[in-house]
Formats: C-alpha cells, sequence, structure tokens
C-alpha cells in the first residue's frame, strides 16, 4: 500500500506542479477566488489539504529514509487543515499573499531549482530527482 500512496503523490505533484509552471495566473486567480469567499473559501483549501494528507498519513507510516519526507508532508497537509479549519483568519491571511504581482518570483524558483541545482546537486554527489530536486545520501 506505502508504494501505491507514493505513485498517488507523485501524480498528484507533477500534475499541480506542472500547472502552477504552465499556468501560475490561473492558479492565482484560484485563490483569489476563494480569498473572496472568505473563511468558507479557507474552508475549501482546508478540505482539499486534509483529503491530500490523510491519504498519506492513513497509507503511508514510513519514518525513515527518503520515504519520510512523503509521510511528513502528510502530516503538514493535516495540520495545516487543521489549522485553516479551527483558525480561518489564518488561512485568510496566507491567501492574501497571493497576488498576480507575486507570480514570477515562482517560476523564478522553478527555474532556478531546474537550471541550477543539478548542477550544484552533481558537484555535491546528490541525486536529483526530477523537477531537480535534490536528495543528499548519507545525511
Amino acid at each position: 500500500m506505502e508504494r501505491a500512496v507514493q505513485i498517488y503523490a507523485i501524480i498528484n505533484l507533477m500534475v499541480i506542479g506542472i500547472s502552477h509552471v504552465v499556468r501560475p495566473r490561473v492558479w492565482v486567480d484560484f485563490f483569489v477566488f476563494l480569498r473572496e469567499r472568505g473563511e468558507a473559501g479557507v474552508f475549501a483549501v482546508a478540505v482539499l489539504n486534509l483529503i491530500f494528507g490523510s491519504i498519506i498519513v492513513a497509507f503511508h507510516n514510513v519514518w525513515s529514509g527518503i520515504p519520510l519526507m512523503l509521510t511528513v508532508l502528510g502530516w503538514a497537509n493535516v495540520v495545516k487543515s487543521l489549522l485553516y479549519f479551527t483558525f480561518p483568519a489564518f488561512g485568510l491571511r496566507k491567501l492574501r499573499l497571493l497576488s498576480h504581482e507575486r507570480v514570477n518570483p515562482f517560476l523564478w524558483t522553478f527555474l532556478y531549482i531546474r537550471l541550477v541545482s543539478p548542477k550544484t546537486a552533481m558537484s555535491r554527489k546528490l541525486t536529483v530527482f526530477p523537477f531537480g530536486l535534490p536528495i543528499c545520501h548519507g545525511l
């Protein structure tokens, strides 16, 4: 079951990640739309995080090695959903950080990770996974 959850997470993260890079302004529009709905919009974000996180937490209880990162990601999503459900004003503050003027830094961050990080990773004997995310061996 752990392998199935890993595949589930990879598919979700890849599709959403690619869409963030290809259509960042639509994502900003989406979150602005949710922000305009107030606490109900924050609850929608919380539900999305809870679904993704709870599937990982329920079926991927791995606390060692590289798979630990997925388990931590799952718990982070569950905790985020709990915060948003119990303190929606906190979620609204986070949603207010998004704007069309701030879209480009996300694109530049992606380009840095994709273009510069693999070169740095190779010089430090790191494994570079898809999208240039470096993972160090033996830390």
